[in-house]
């Protein structure tokens, strides 16, 4: 299974929204959650709304992706 923290810009417009992916699969809890509160603190000061998920991806195992939303605005 591989782990990705995604930040995903929210846009209302025809515009190509951003969106950041990191692999944090090999990072410890504590630097996890220093990428979301610094993605958090980017977001909050350049996108209207956007949205940052933990991305359990298991394609690579042959099952199905989940998500948990952990910031939003």
């Amino acid at each position: 299974m591989r782990v990705y923290v995604e930040l995903h810009e929210v846009v209302e417009s025809e515009e190509e929204p951003d969106l950041v992916r990191v692999d944090v699969t090999d990072w410890s809890k504590e630097d996890i959650d220093t990428l979301i509160k610094e993605l958090k603190d980017y977001a909050n000061s350049n996108y209207k709304h956007y949205r940052l998920f933990i991305h359990y991806c298991r394609h690579d195992e042959g099952g199905s992706c989940s998500f948990v939303l952990v910031g939003e605005r």
